[in-house]
């Protein structure tokens, strides 16, 4: 599941300009990490681990378009918005969905 969900990531990627790229690793990065943190806090609430994670990394895409939307910068970009939000889905469901099967084991 780990190999399929590196390919996946990887060949969406390599077909992107690198900027989208570049949000796009750092919304799933976001969820990814955020998830384990949250997940930790709420005491194995997986859903309201997976909602806060998704929240976060497009609160964090958010400000920073916010920031390339101040003088100087290159604009607020609905696209890359978008690029880090998805990727942040798909990072917090990654991280809940390989934590979930490592519960499981450990439970046997």
């Amino acid at each position: 599941m780990k190999k399929l969900i590196l390919l996946l990531l990887l060949t969406s990627c390599s077909t992107m300009k690198p900027d989208k790229q570049l949000h796009s690793i750092a919304g799933f990065g976001i969820g990814f990490t955020s998830y384990h943190v949250y997940y930790q806090k709420e005491k194995d609430n997986r859903l309201g681990s997976v909602l806060l994670s998704i929240g976060t990394s497009l609160v964090i895409g958010t400000l920073k378009e916010i920031a390339d939307n101040q003088k100087g910068g290159t604009g607020f970009n609905v696209a890359d918005l978008t690029h880090t939000g998805v990727s942040g889905v798909i990072g917090s469901i990654s991280m809940d969905l390989l934590s979930n099967r490592k519960r499981k084991r450990l439970k046997k």
